[in-house]
């Protein structure tokens, strides 16, 4: 995570932080980093490519707001999406899972209620990127909490 940090910063960002080993990045910006830019910071320093989701902080902090299934005991995973869905395939998405697990989708986000703290038993995040047509990463609501918690508050 620190030479992921690195390269940020040899990229001229400032205020970069990285959360835990999660390939999350927290960074100041006065305008929205274009998705290629930070593509290429990856690929240049590391020579792989790496899918990047970008959020500013208020969009981070709404999707614990949006979280459908908030509350005690529930494990609830957010899938950050390349862009708003067509609703018709969000919908065709929401159709996949099987109770008691539960898919929400809200704007460029796949809230994914599961049933235990093992494997995902009916929703895989290929399904998402399927039937969306789209890059997704997947990241759980304690690990968007923590973000929101540690650095954007």
């Amino acid at each position: 995570m620190e030479e992921l940090r690195g390269a940020y910063e040899g990229a001229g960002f400032v205020g970069v932080e990285t959360h835990v080993a999660s390939g999350n990045v927290i960074l100041e910006s006065s305008a929205r980093p274009s998705r290629d830019v930070v593509e290429r910071i990856v690929v240049d320093r590391f020579g792989y490519t790496s899918e990047a989701f970008i959020r500013d902080s208020e969009e981070v902090k709404s999707i614990l707001d949006r979280n459908p299934w908030s509350g005690p005991g529930r494990l609830v995973e957010v899938s950050l999406l390349e862009a708003v869905p067509d609703p018709i395939d969000a919908k065709e998405l929401e159709a996949t899972v099987t109770p008691p697990e539960a898919l929400s989708v809200s704007g460029a986000e796949v809230f994914f209620l599961r049933e235990g703290k093992g494997i995902a038993t009916t929703h895989k995040e290929a399904t998402t990127m399927r039937l969306l047509g789209m890059q997704t990463t997947r990241r759980g609501m304690a690990t968007v909490k923590q973000i929101v918690e540690r650095y954007l508050t």
